[in-house]
């Protein structure tokens, strides 16, 4: 039963960072780096869980 929670808990974050208008960046480069940052300091992931999404 955890699996099924840290998966929706890794997608919510993944959702919420794809959601997110980066209408500033100039290239895809920068809005892929913004999200990573954005899923890093989701405080929802556990340390393990932000070191599988990179």
């Amino acid at each position: 039963m955890t699996d099924i929670r840290e998966d929706h808990v890794v997608w919510t974050a993944y959702n919420r960072a794809y959601t997110l208008d980066y209408t500033n960046c100039n290239n895809l480069d920068e809005e892929h780096e913004l999200r990573i940052q954005t899923t890093l300091i989701d405080e929802s992931l556990t340390e393990d869980e932000k070191s599988e999404e990179q």
